[in-house]
């Protein structure tokens, strides 16, 4: 059972972080970002994987305009971005796959100075709302109001929160939920493939859009932080980076007195400077009405109404009643019933 869970747990949080849309409606043209084309009428036009990767990141951004550099860290796979025009002259390339008209662009869109953004049904409406750039994250969420009140009274009282627990226990979808409830702009920042204190300077710069150089230090990003007003910063899955973060997020919180982060990781630093939340596992019920949550939306009808309570208390408890997990097994019935899953889950 250990290592089914495991493998739920790692797909699910992959799954749930970086899922983007594979069809992009727009105007009068689908793309298809798997197949690589664009669709207008009876004509189909091809997309190169370099292409169709850029605009998948684009769209997950949801309108909000990325840099340049960010583009070629994200997208081109570049450690410290170099002097190219690889952006703009793909841009130019793309344009008259989806624009009507490509030099008065409605989708791709550049910002002189600032980057490229692709603008999507509703999306943007983000420029209303300057620095809101949070992961969309799928189902409704269920239970936690007790850590939702933990979390918002460490953020008015320290302005650090660190929320730590095991992988797949919710850490990163409770601090978009506290974010959703806060009147405040947030960046999110996914710190999972940072290596080291390098790199993390070099990620956080480019999500606050401050130029980074050889001997730019993050304590020297306090300075952007004081000019930010009442900013939310979301640093996620910060456990390689976790030590580096406590001198940093000191240094911030007194240069910027409205600042507010929150960190989740798996580990807990020697540090009592930050409130701190250990998540635990769902409660039973919780964990039951999450499970039928998702099932539902993954394979309607699948369960009825008197499915075994039993039955359903064993797959939660087989799955340590974690929500990654519990969302990635819902997902297999649409493949295999509840007898089947409940059997796989045991062996």
């Amino acid at each position: 059972p250990t290592d089914v869970r495991e493998v739920m747990i790692r797909i699910g949080t992959v799954l749930a972080r970086r899922q983007g849309p594979t069809r992009l409606v727009l105007g009068e043209r689908t793309v298809d970002l798997a197949g690589r084309t664009v669709g207008f009428g009876d004509e189909i036009l091809k997309l190169t994987p370099t292409e169709a990767k850029l605009l998948a990141y684009l769209a997950q951004q949801r309108g909000r305009v990325v840099s340049r550099d960010e583009l070629l860290v994200r997208v081109w796979g570049y450690t410290h971005p170099p002097k190219t025009r690889a952006v703009a002259n793909t841009v130019m390339r793309l344009r008259p796959k989806l624009e009507a008209d490509p030099k008065t662009p409605i989708f791709l869109q550049t910002s002189h100075g600032s980057g490229v953004r692709l603008v999507l049904d509703g999306a943007a409406s983000a420029e209303k709302t300057p620095g809101i750039q949070l992961p969309k994250m799928n189902g409704r969420f269920i239970g936690r109001k007790d850590d939702i009140a933990h979390v918002t009274a460490g953020l008015a009282e320290e302005r650090i929160v660190l929320i730590h627990g095991p992988a797949g226990v919710g850490k990163s979808r409770l601090a978009l939920e506290v974010a959703h409830t806060m009147d405040r702009p947030t960046i999110f920042f996914d710190l999972g493939s940072v290596s080291g204190p390098t790199d993390l300077l070099h990620h956080l710069a480019l999500g606050l859009n401050v130029p980074a150089g050889a001997s730019t230090t993050l304590e020297d990003l306090q300075a952007t932080m004081a000019t930010r007003g009442p900013i939310l910063l979301i640093l996620d899955t910060a456990e390689r980076v976790i030590e580096r973060l406590v001198r940093a997020t000191n240094q911030w919180r007194e240069a910027a007195p409205e600042l507010g982060v929150i960190i989740t990781s798996q580990i807990r630093p020697e540090t009592d400077s930050w409130s701190a939340l250990r998540l635990k596992p769902l409660p039973e019920d919780d964990a039951i009405e999450l499970f039928l949550e998702r099932a539902e939306e993954a394979a309607p009808g699948t369960i009825g109404d008197d499915v075994d309570r039993d039955a359903l208390v064993q797959v939660v408890e087989h799955l340590d009643r974690l929500p990654i997990a519990i969302g990635f097994a819902a997902g297999q019935l649409r493949h295999r019933s509840l007898d089947a899953l409940l059997t796989h889950l045991a062996e």
